[in-house]
């Protein structure tokens, strides 16, 4: 398996999280600003909801990545032994 793409530590911690990451932006993300009654509140807790969009997008896209790497190799292995 040389020059696979290996996984470490913090991605498979990463890959534990994905539930609650997901959990949070199917149930609970627009909750968190959607009842704020006060417009300044609200758009602050919106801007707060938005940031943890982009960091959490960001995490999971480097995930991604090495995963899909990954992905590639074995197939590329996979179609050479055919």
């Amino acid at each position: 398996m040389l020059g696979y793409s290996s996984l470490g530590e913090e991605d498979y911690k990463l890959l534990d999280e994905i539930r609650e990451i997901r959990n949070y932006w199917c149930h609970q993300c627009y909750l968190d600003f959607h009842y704020e009654t006060d417009t300044v509140k609200h758009e602050a807790k919106f801007q707060e909801v938005a940031q943890r969009l982009h960091f959490d997008e960001l995490r999971v896209f480097d995930l991604y990545e090495k995963i899909e790497k990954l992905r590639k190799n074995v197939v590329k292995e996979y179609l050479q032994r055919r």
